[in-house]
C-alpha cells in the first residue's frame, strides 16, 4: 500500500501526485476517528486503471469514504483542478457534490427530471405563436436559458440532453401569456448556440400557477426562488420540489373533474381514457405521479401493507384500486388507493389477489398455492376505501 502512495507522490503527474496527498489525508481522517488506516480496493483499481480513470467511477457513482475529510482533499477537488482532464459529466457530478453534499448529490443524480425552466413560448423557440402541441415541439429547436448564478453546476448536466419541467410567466409578452406549470419536456444535445431540439413532450392538462408558489414559497426552498425570478432561466430542482409541483398538478386535475360533475364511477366509460406509456418520457410521468400518490397515502394511512401488515417503508408501494392507466379522473383520490408489499402489488394488479367489496376481506386466486400467499385468504383489509372500487377491481378478480 506504501509502495503505490510513494510512487504517485514521486510521479510526474500531477493528478497522481494530488491523488496521494488525498489518499493520506482520508488515511489520516481514518485514524483520528479510530479506524484502521485501510485504503480498501483504491492501491489495486489505480495499478490496474490509472489514477483518472478510479477518480471518475468514485465522483460518478458518490462513493462513500470521504464526506468526513476537508472538502478540498477529496476526489471532487482532483477533478475541479484538472477539469481539463476529466469527462464533462465527470466535471459536473464533482461540482455538484462539492456544493450540495453527498447524500444531496446523489438523491439529484438519480433523478430522472433534475431542470425546470421558467420562460415564455417566444423566449423559448424563438418566435410567437407556437402551438402547445405535441406535433408543434417535437423536432423544433428550444433556447435553453441560462442558469441563476448559484446553480452553474448544472451547466455542464444538460450538455448531452436532459429532462426538464417546464413553467411559462403568468404575464403577457410578445402577445402571448403563459399558464404556469404546463409541460414536462425531454431535450436533445446542447449544440454552440444554447439550441436543443425538444425530442418528446407531455403537456399537462391543467396547468397550475403561481398560487402553488405562493402556498409552498416557505415550504420548499427552490420554489421561493423560482417564484422571485421573472427573466428566462434553468434551475435545477429537487425530486421533493417535483413531488410539490406534482401533487399540485394532480389535485387541480381532481377539483375540475369535480367542477364539472364529473361521476367517480369507474363503470362508466365516458370516465375512462386509457393512457398508454407508448414513450419512456411518459413512462417517466406516470413514474412522478405515482410517486405523489404514494406519499398522499403514507400521509393518510397506517406505514403498513393492507394486507400483510409488513411495516417496511422501502417495501411498500401504492397501489390503485381501480388502475391508473384507465385515465378515470377520480383514480388518484385517496380512497382508490392501497399501501402494499411489492409483491403483493403485483398480484393485486394482476387480479390473483382482490379484495370483497361487501366483507372486506382478501381473496387469493386458486392458482395461487404458496402458503405465504394463501394465509392470506380472509384477512380483513380495514383501510378506508371505496366499496365501488374494489367490486371494479374484484369483478376482475382471476379466481
Amino acid at each position: 500500500m506504501s509502495k503505490i502512495l510513494d510512487g504517485l507522490a514521486k510521479s510526474d503527474d500531477e493528478i497522481d501526485r494530488d491523488l496521494a496527498g488525498v489518499l493520506r489525508h482520508w488515511q489520516d481522517a481514518r485514524s483520528e476517528r479510530g479506524l484502521q488506516r485501510n485504503l480498501g480496493y483504491e492501491p489495486r483499481d489505480i495499478a490496474l486503471d490509472g489514477a483518472i480513470s478510479v477518480i471518475s467511477r468514485r465522483v460518478l457513482k458518490g462513493s462513500a469514504g470521504f464526506e468526513d475529510v476537508d472538502p478540498q482533499q477529496s476526489y471532487e477537488a482532483i477533478v475541479l483542478k484538472h477539469s481539463d482532464k476529466f469527462r464533462r459529466d465527470v466535471v459536473a457530478a464533482a461540482e455538484l457534490r462539492l456544493r450540495n453534499g453527498p447524500a444531496a448529490a446523489h438523491a439529484f443524480l438519480a433523478q430522472e427530471v433534475r431542470f425546470l425552466i421558467k420562460s415564455t413560448l417566444p423566449e423559448l423557440f424563438g418566435e410567437p405563436g407556437v402551438p402547445q402541441t405535441t406535433e408543434a415541439w417535437c423536432g423544433r429547436k428550444a433556447i435553453i436559458p441560462t442558469f441563476v448564478g448559484d446553480f452553474r453546476f448544472g451547466e455542464l448536466m444538460i450538455t448531452e440532453g436532459f429532462r426538464s419541467l417546464i413553467w411559462f410567466h403568468e404575464v403577457t409578452r410578445d402577445g402571448e401569456r403563459g399558464k404556469g406549470l404546463s409541460a414536462i419536456v425531454e431535450f436533445g444535445p446542447l449544440d454552440a448556440e444554447r439550441h436543443a431540439t425538444v425530442t418528446d413532450v407531455h403537456f399537462f392538462p391543467h396547468p397550475v400557477g403561481n398560487e402553488v408558489l405562493e402556498k409552498h414559497r416557505k415550504d420548499d426552498e427552490m420554489i421561493g426562488k423560482i417564484r422571485g425570478f421573472n427573466h428566462s432561466r434553468i434551475w435545477p430542482v429537487t425530486q421533493e420540489t417535483i413531488l410539490f409541483l406534482f401533487t399540485a398538478v394532480e389535485k387541480k386535475t381532481r377539483q375540475i373533474a369535480e367542477l364539472n360533475s364529473i361521476s367517480d364511477d369507474p363503470f362508466d366509460p365516458a370516465n375512462t381514457a386509457r393512457i398508454e406509456e407508448t414513450t419512456a418520457l411518459r413512462g417517466v410521468v406516470v413514474r412522478q405521479f405515482q410517486a405523489v400518490f404514494r406519499r398522499n397515502l403514507l400521509s393518510s394511512r397506517p406505514h403498513k401493507c393492507a394486507i400483510t401488515s409488513t411495516t417496511e417503508l422501502s417495501v411498500l408501494e401504492a397501489a390503485h384500486i381501480v388502475p391508473y392507466a384507465t385515465g378515470h379522473p377520480a383514480r388518484d383520490r385517496p380512497e382508490n388507493g392501497l399501501l402494499l408489499r411489492r409483491d403483493i402489488h403485483r398480484l393485486f394488479d394482476d387480479g390473483l389477489i382482490s379484495i370483497d367489496p361487501e366483507t372486506r376481506k382478501v381473496c387469493v386466486a386458486q392458482r395461487l398455492t404458496d402458503p405465504g400467499y394463501t394465509i392470506l385468504r380472509d384477512v380483513l383489509v380495514e383501510d378506508s376505501v371505496s366499496g365501488t372500487c374494489l367490486k371494479f377491481h374484484y369483478d376482475q378478480f382471476g379466481r
